[in-house]
């Protein structure tokens, strides 16, 4: 395991200057352990300042974020923020030789060592994934006669703009200073967030002098050797006695540096690919790592769209979480996505009442921007004051009836997503108890919802046309008639809303009225562009058949998001098109994770050829840094590091190109591509509970289950 895992460390030993600070395009590297995570520096810190998308000369985020720390904002939305940096005191030390930094992704740590003048310092930071409120850095430092170890500082960040206009500002406070024992703890409350922080330096070798400053806590050495682990714990205040059993549980740093390491030994498992291509093995290493850096088996959120990166989002998107989890469940993941599942389990209730209340219908839509914590009621109250870009419409008696953002909130394809990840999730774990708690609830009231909505046509076919509603494909209008992204969420619920309740023996009038939804065909032939020979976006087009211009190729969602398990002609045809769907792709510009959707459906067509191709663009279309460490949320985008979610796309590509059952059959090798004559795989999980190994050596696959 730990032999195709490194090949996706990340090793630098020129330094990259002072100018790493301000240059856009420097990568800052990740560490995390699905709860808490953040970027580090060339210097192995955070010095650079918090900034968000809604700034100026925004930049990719050095910071540490927490799940536990969001607040409430602008129209109910529910707001990740970043938590504290640890950066120098004074100046970053310019003057920089012998420079090594090395991410060693197996063992889930980051180190940095060189020489300033007079002292030399060596880094190592990591979080373990079993003790998930902690930050470790383990500092070693050794000065000569004159030099001198320069001070760093705890900076909590309580000035933060994120989107929609939101200025949140708060304070923190010392709670209780053991300077003897150098252990700081304090609380943060920033807009609605409220947590805790520990901050605690344990000593091999040295002396440390922790004091509290204006803007935070720093910490200064004496003596010409140091060896010290500083431990940084942050958790939501009601959590807080749990926090403090964690960091004071450590008192040995040689310990807790070998047991965290052997945390992420464990946490890897056992599930791996092999190809002979270097720089994409060494992406997928890294693309796995990355997604359990940024996503835990805990029952709460998944993280935003560039994981604890702090870069872009605010909010996490369960359309975004659902394009990682079947990478998730096919390497054996099991419990992360399960976790995900329960909280939108556990949010349902709110969702439903949610969706009564804007669009006067039954079942669960799951918004777009999903939020954090319970309680929530989106949109009812307008802040255009601070967001003049937002969408409004009032009732008849003058209140409003939504206040929004923007109509992104209102993608009523985004019902299917957690129905999906309900299903699947419940396929892996084959325990019947909890399909009937957890998964079936999902299902049943996403379900509800397209049932609500779906009306008879003219033709006979089943259609959808309601407001407010969006497509996926942004440029595709708004209160559009059927939505293809919708009507392909709407088939995916009923077909897999059916099975289910067939397997848990739940039959009503409802089922009866899903079975003859489907019998009777939804209103795809009402979208068919006899140009193009395939579906447009929204029934609108049909009408003037304008040239496709879309940003995302919604065409394909069978093909990559909504597994139907049948291929119509339409959908063939878009992906042998699917350069004309989203003509800026053929320009070099590629929006969001259009390229990742590519390799997906090349990979479920079963066409290696194509998925060479299509990974083969990453470079040319600038969509990852030039040694591809990460991927940017679209091309050229560099403060937008670490898109989680195609790194997802990513891993599905590659996984299911060895082994997949997205068509229902289990297929070995469907979209390996030729030139990859040399490739092994171990223990990929398949939903009919089988477990696969296996290698191919020149064309010829040798496969055990």
């Amino acid at each position: 395991m730990r032999k195709v895992i490194e090949k996706g460390n990340v090793v630098r030993t020129m330094w990259p200057g002072m100018k790493s600070l301000e240059d856009d395009k420097y990568v800052n590297l990740y560490l995390g352990n699905g709860r808490f995570g953040g970027c580090f520096d060339a210097w192995g810190l955070m010095n650079r300042k918090y900034t968000n998308w809604c700034q100026d000369e925004v930049m990719a985020n050095t910071v540490l974020m927490h799940v536990d720390h969001y607040s409430r904002g602008s129209y109910g939305l529910d707001y990740h923020l970043p938590v504290v940096r640890l950066a120098w005191l004074d100046e970053c030390p310019e003057v920089i030789d012998n420079y090594r930094q090395e991410l060693n992704i197996y063992d889930g740590r980051l180190e940095t060592s060189y020489l300033i003048p007079g002292a030399y310092i060596k880094m190592t930071s990591y979080f373990n994934p079993y003790n998930r409120d902690i930050f470790a850095m383990e500092l070693e430092y050794e000065t000569c006669q004159d030099g001198t170890m320069p001070a760093i500082i705890l900076l909590p960040e309580t000035k933060v703009w994120t989107q929609y206009g939101n200025l949140f500002t708060g304070e923190f406070d010392c709670v209780k200073f053991d300077r003897q024992e150098n252990y700081w703890t304090g609380r943060i409350r920033i807009g609605t967030a409220d947590s805790y922080i520990c901050y605690k330096v344990l000593s091999d070798q040295g002396i440390v002098r922790m004091a509290q400053q204006t803007e935070g806590i720093s910490v200064s050495f004496e003596g010409n050797k140091g060896c010290h682990l500083f431990l940084i714990g942050v958790a939501g205040l009601q959590r807080k006695q749990e926090l403090l059993d964690a960091v004071e549980s450590i008192v040995d740093a040689k310990v807790y540096s070998r047991g965290s390491t052997q945390a992420w030994h464990k946490r890897w498992g056992s599930s791996w690919i092999d190809i002979p291509d270097n720089d994409y093995q060494a992406l997928w290493c890294r693309s796995l790592y990355y997604v359990l850096c940024s996503n835990s088996p805990d029952v709460a959120a998944p993280s935003p769209p560039h994981g604890w990166a702090g870069n872009a989002w605010n909010f996490h998107f369960p359309q975004d979480f659902s394009y990682i989890a079947p990478a998730l469940l096919r390497l054996g993941h099991w419990d992360i996505v399960k976790a995900k599942v329960e909280f939108y389990r556990n949010m349902l209730d709110d969702t439903i009442r949610n969706t009564k209340r804007i669009y006067g219908v039954e079942g669960a839509m799951w918004p777009w921007e999903f939020p954090m914590g319970p309680g929530f009621e989106l949109f009812k109250e307008s802040f255009k004051d601070i967001h003049p870009e937002e969408i409004c419409e009032y009732q008849s008696d003058g209140s409003i009836r939504y206040a929004a953002p923007n109509w992104c909130q209102f993608e009523i394809h985004n019902a299917a997503y957690p129905a999906r990840m309900a299903y699947e999730t419940a396929q892996y774990l084959n325990d019947d108890k909890w399909t009937r708690e957890v998964a079936w609830p999902i299902i049943k009231e996403s379900t509800r919802f397209y049932a609500s909505i779906l009306h008879k046509e003219s033709d006979g076919t089943w259609g959808i046309y309601i407001k407010p509603s969006m497509g996926q494909d942004e440029a595709g209008g708004r209160n559009e008639k059927n939505y293809l992204c919708a009507l392909f969420s709407a088939k995916y619920c009923l077909k897999k809303a059916l099975e289910m309740a067939e397997r848990l023996g739940y039959h009503s009038e409802e089922t009866i009225t899903w079975r003859r939804i489907l019998d009777e065909g939804l209103a795809f032939k009402r979208l068919f562009s006899k140009k193009y020979e395939m579906y447009y976006t929204c029934e609108s087009l049909v009408r003037h058949e304008p040239e496709m211009r879309q940003k995302h190729p919604v065409q394909l969602n069978p093909l990559t998001f909504l597994p139907l398990e049948e291929l119509e002609p339409q959908t063939l045809k878009a992906y042998e098109e699917r350069y004309e769907l989203c003509p800026s792709v053929k320009r070099g510009f590629v929006p969001g994770w259009t390229l990742g959707a590519y390799w997906l459906a090349a990979s479920h067509m079963r066409d290696g050829a194509a998925l060479l191709h299509e990974l083969s663009q990453i470079l040319p279309k600038n969509y990852a840094d030039e040694d591809m460490i990460q991927i940017y949320e679209s091309s050229g985008l560099y403060w937008a590091q670490y898109y989680v979610t195609t790194h997802g796309l990513f891993l599905q590509a590659l996984n299911d190109a060895i082994v997949s059952d997205y068509w229902g059959e289990v297929e070995v090798g469907a979209a390996c591509p030729e030139q990859w004559r040399k490739v092994r795989f171990n223990n990929l999980y398949t939903k009919d509970g089988k477990v696969w190994s296996g290698e191919k050596v020149n064309n010829q696959w040798t496969v055990s289950s």
